[in-house]
């Protein structure tokens, strides 16, 4: 058998950049193809392997994990603002499917429930409304296949809240929204 003159890196490095690097097997025949044996094959294995079990580790818990969503308040506030809720994978990446969340207005960031609701009317633009829990203050919403909700919040000059989104257990709130 005539040995290849690349080593295992070369040629690991060669099929990782052509996207070609998806399996132990692809590393496998890696190593085969430099003619390496013995322990020089099982050390070039354990490194490469090891390798990209941490990269699609990396790469599968990225995609599972939620981060945290942002809340971006637009409109000029009469009577309308708009708050954008755009939920994000741990890697801070936009998500690319529907997420479920509880979503309530609150008096302060600390989330506790507000209490001038009377005076507020919550649509739901982007995404859907699946249960209320009580009406224009708390929500189950369902975001819409690129993990957006969009609210469209029609309250009365002078009126001030929060937007609090529960996403796994955690809360997160909004910057102040209010109606000048």
């Amino acid at each position: 058998m005539i040995a290849n003159t690349k080593s295992v890196q070369d040629i690991l490095n060669e099929l990782e950049d052509s996207g070609q690097v998806k399996s132990v097997q692809d590393i496998m025949n890696a190593v085969y193809a430099t003619g390496a044996s013995g322990a020089a094959a099982i050390a070039a294995l354990e490194s490469a392997i090891g390798a990209l079990e941490a990269s699609n580790l990396s790469a599968a818990l990225g995609a599972m994990l939620h981060g945290a969503p942002t809340l971006t308040i637009g409109g000029d506030g009469i009577p309308t603002r708009t708050v954008t809720i755009q939920f994000k994978d741990i890697k801070n990446t936009n998500i690319a499917f529907q997420a479920l969340s509880r979503l309530w207005l609150s008096d302060d960031p600390a989330g506790t429930p507000y209490s001038s609701a009377a005076y507020v009317i919550v649509t739901v633009t982007t995404g859907a409304i699946l249960k209320t829990i009580t009406n224009k203050k708390d929500y189950f919403i369902v975001s819409n296949a690129t993990g957006v909700i969009l609210l469209t919040l029609s309250g009365q000059p002078g009126n001030e809240l929060y937007v609090n989104v529960e996403l796994n257990g955690r809360v997160y709130s909004s910057a102040k929204v209010d109606f000048p």
